[in-house]
């Protein structure tokens, strides 16, 4: 909700503000598909999800496909897999986006003559200051306070103040208090829901959900990871070969990261955790059942022949 808070200013600030919009030409709504950074193939899926929703334009900007490629490449390891402006000219060339109208989205920055977010003017360079997301981010959590209007630094973390053209001010706030609240508890971000988990009949949990201290456990097997068996009951792979069992970690739409813990009493089923606090999946909801297969194990010390050791865990399997 913050960021519809921060939208919610911007719309009340109106065409007062050069970071304001007309509450009588606009339209605020979301649109609930985070980015999961699937390259090209994804841009075309926003634009083309929109127009199917009855969108006419849509923005497109640089970088929209980041992705990072290999940093063991021969060449250029660690860059950009596609170039900055590779999402933009695919989408711009791809079959079935019909009559919705490209919004090919430039860079802009910060003109310190006029307070005003534009395109920069390749002869006056200096007037020029870029604010990026992740700047924006760590002027935030520095609580930034608005610079003056006549004497902008060209060096906005180090004075730490945020330009009054850049964002309405009433906005600013709401951001400025969530990045220096981020860990308080008063937000729920979109993909941590609190809701009761998923499970199977004949299962039983220990604590809340969503907590490091919640567990799951079946009732008929000491451990779903020993004791399960590997092929359903009376075949050895089903009767082609191919049928074996699947021990359900995360279902489908549940965010929060479920495995099975291997050096538990039982190898219950609890949530991973990341610096002392429970993972979840940040890039979309699973369209699938995820978990392993019982009575598995890869083994590390077995390796192929680049040298790659198994994962010390039970094969994983996407239903």
């Amino acid at each position: 909700d913050v960021r519809v808070k921060q939208h919610e200013e911007v719309l009340n600030s109106g065409l007062d503000h050069p970071g304001g919009l007309d509450p009588a030409t606009t339209v605020m709504a979301i649109w609930p598909a985070p980015m999961v950074y699937a390259g090209p193939t994804e841009v075309q899926f926003h634009a083309k999800s929109r127009r199917s929703a009855g969108a006419s334009y849509f923005v497109v900007g640089r970088d929209p496909a980041g992705m990072k490629g290999s940093s063991l490449a021969v060449a250029h390891p660690g860059d950009d897999l596609y170039d900055g402006d590779h999402g933009r000219y695919v989408l711009r060339n791809s079959p079935g986006i019909g009559s919705m109208k490209m919004l090919s989205f430039v860079k802009v920055m910060y003109d310190v003559t006029d307070n005003v977010m534009k395109v920069p003017d390749d002869n006056r360079p200096d007037d020029f200051i870029s604010i990026s997301g992740s700047k924006m981010r760590l002027l935030a959590r520095n609580g930034a306070s608005p610079c003056s209007p006549t004497n902008i630094p060209t060096d906005l973390v180090e004075a730490n103040c945020v330009p009054s053209g850049f964002m309405v001010p009433k906005g600013w706030e709401i951001v400025v208090d969530y990045y220096r609240n981020i860990d308080s508890g008063r937000w729920i971000p979109w993909s941590r829901p609190r809701s009761d988990p998923g499970a199977a009949p004949r299962t039983t949990t220990e604590g809340q959900f969503g907590t490091l201290g919640f567990s799951l456990r079946h009732t008929d097997y000491e451990s779903v990871w020993h004791d399960v068996s590997r092929y359903p009951s009376g075949t050895t792979g089903g009767g082609d070969g191919n049928v074996i069992n699947l021990v359900t970690e995360i279902p489908l739409r549940m965010t929060a990261k479920m495995e099975v813990q291997k050096d538990r009493p039982n190898n219950v089923i609890s949530q991973d955790s990341t610096d002392g606090r429970p993972r979840y999946y940040t890039y979309g909801t699973p369209f699938f059942n995820y978990g392993f297969v019982p009575q598995t194990w890869e083994d590390p010390n077995l390796k192929d022949s680049l040298g790659n050791g198994g994962g010390n865990d039970p094969p994983h399997v996407m239903e």
